[in-house]
């Protein structure tokens, strides 16, 4: 009888550390990251890319911005194009042809405005130059 306590009051303790562990270090399931706007309020970047300030510029005159953005990030292509595609169209967006291979290159359009992205995957990761311009 007082085997069984005690194989009771182990079972329980070790119950209790593996949920203690599971609470401070997480389950290992991270969350992703939400998609975010940066310098263009109509042009999503993927949670899991980061903006390169170093390799980006924004023009702005009379009212009007445009300029280069370039992101990065741990992302396949398909699923960046499948979500740009998604994200542009949602934004009022249209698209005006793609390019694949040996980089994809995606031409929306809009009122005055003309987007392009191109992207490239390497070894370790994705980069994507997202250039803004007027059009007529």
């Amino acid at each position: 009888m007082n085997r069984a306590k005690v194989g009771l009051v182990v079972i329980v303790s070790l119950g209790l550390l593996l949920a203690g562990c599971t609470t401070m270090f997480g389950t290992g399931k991270k969350r992703p990251k939400p998609p975010r706007y940066y310098d263009f309020n109509d042009i999503q970047i993927p949670g899991q890319m980061s903006l390169e300030k170093d390799r980006s510029l924004i023009f702005e005159a009379s009212g009007f911005k445009a300029g280069v953005l370039t992101v990065s990030g741990r992302v396949k292509v398909n699923s960046l194009v499948a979500f740009v595609k998604d994200a542009m169209a949602k934004d009022n967006w249209k698209l005006k042809f793609s390019h694949k291979y040996p980089r994809v290159i995606l031409m929306f359009y809009k009122a005055g405005r003309t987007c392009v992205w191109s992207i490239v995957e390497s070894s370790w990761t994705t980069t994507a130059e997202i250039w803004v311009v007027p059009s007529r």
